[in-house]
């Protein structure tokens, strides 16, 4: 009757890779895309603006799959893709290079933050891009949204933040009010 609770496992930070497909997996003429999957993180910003600038001008469509995460880091990558002209869409992308590992194992996110290019398939079908995630899909000057993938947006919620200590109860009321 006692059971300890289940360890809670921090979602792993958001991923940015390239993938090869087949000839027209994204697009008439498309083989290539950017995957930008997992939850928006306190860092995620500096990491994508970093990979952008290590693949240069590629004119990539970028395919979004994450639960959402940190509003501000999602802004700002949204404001990145707007720099870029970007075309934007929600899809979840299987490395082939992965093998018979899990896409959410450690030895297949380590390949994906390898910054190799990687073999792989695209698929929208259930697809996620969930709470902060829409806000980085709308900054792309193109957006698409496949009939059977899912866009959720809900109420932001503000979350509070001290320094320096707990302050009383006072203070904590009054900047959560």
């Amino acid at each position: 009757p006692n059971r300890p609770a289940p360890a809670v496992v921090p979602p792993a930070p958001m991923v940015f890779y390239v993938v090869k497909g087949a000839a027209g997996t994204c697009g008439r003429g498309c083989d290539s895309w950017i995957a930008v999957e997992g939850q928006v993180d306190a860092a995620a910003a500096s990491r994508f603006r970093k990979f952008l600038q290590q693949i240069g001008n590629r004119d990539l469509p970028i395919y979004l799959a994450s639960p959402g995460g940190n509003l501000d880091q999602a802004l700002a990558m949204g404001a990145m893709l707007r720099e870029r002209r970007a075309t934007a869409r929600v899809g979840r992308s299987v490395v082939h290079d992965c093998g018979f590992e899990a896409q959410d194992s450690a030895a297949c996110m380590k390949l994906k933050q390898s910054g190799r290019e990687l073999r792989g398939d695209l698929f929208t079908r259930g697809a996620n891009c969930n709470s902060a995630c829409p806000y980085l899909l709308l900054g792309a000057t193109s957006r698409e949204v496949a009939p059977d993938a899912l866009l959720a947006v809900h109420s932001a919620k503000v979350v509070v933040h001290f320094s320096g200590g707990e302050p009383p109860a006072e203070v904590r009321a009054a900047a959560n009010q």
